[in-house]
């Protein structure tokens, strides 16, 4: 049987700030500018800048396109996702992928 999804948008809006932060984390661990990777990924700006804060709606096309420039799997940028808690955090509290 289906699982239903919480009653507001907190619990999605929470696992786009993850996802974001994720993103913009391995950036930084990789010592690359924002305009290293939207233009590696052809993105524009905006779009990175959406993506690494959260808000938004990024497509899975964009989600690939800066994984791939990442050289990550999108996979573990998403992994643990259905326990992100309201605060964004997985419960272990570190925020990092798996």
């Amino acid at each position: 049987m289906p699982r239903d999804l919480p009653g507001d948008d907190d619990w999605i809006t929470a696992r786009h700030q993850e996802v974001g932060r994720r993103f913009q984390v391995e950036r930084l661990r990789q010592n690359l500018t924002q305009e290293d990777v939207f233009l590696a990924a052809g993105l524009d700006r905006r779009t990175l800048q959406t993506v690494e804060s959260g808000n938004g709606n990024p497509t899975l096309g964009t989600l690939l396109k800066l994984a791939h420039v990442l050289g990550i799997d999108l996979g573990e940028l998403v992994h643990g996702l259905t326990s992100v808690s309201r605060d964004g955090l997985p419960p272990d509290g570190d925020g990092s992928p798996s």
